[in-house]
């Protein structure tokens, strides 16, 4: 989120314990927030064993418009966001908003 409390994704790559890669997967502003404010968007994000091509699929808000983007180049730049369903008219709960990877396992 910006200063500005503007929802974005943001794709970050760790290799070895340090980061390598944090780049804007999304325009600032791209996601509606949810649950009276305490969180941004809802996504799933799978990746290539080599890390090479990263698919993120994801809900601006709850029940809003589903979209994807492909990186082919190790998340260093993005394709333009692609509309693949909308509205769809449910959302989902979670306990969490942020994921990791820990080796090829993602939580």
């Amino acid at each position: 989120m910006d200063a500005g409390g503007k929802a974005s994704i943001r794709y970050v790559r760790y290799k070895n314990g340090a980061q390598i890669r944090q780049s804007l997967v999304t325009q600032t502003g791209a996601l509606g927030t949810y649950n009276d404010g305490n969180g941004w968007g809802l996504g799933s994000v799978a990746a290539t064993e080599d890390g090479a091509t990263v698919g993120i699929a994801y809900l601006t808000k709850p029940g809003g418009d589903l979209y994807f983007t492909l990186s082919s180049d190790s998340g260093a730049t993005w394709g333009a966001p692609e509309l693949v369903a909308g509205p769809v008219g449910r959302s989902e709960s979670r306990t969490s908003t942020c994921s990791g990877r820990t080796g090829t396992i993602f939580t």
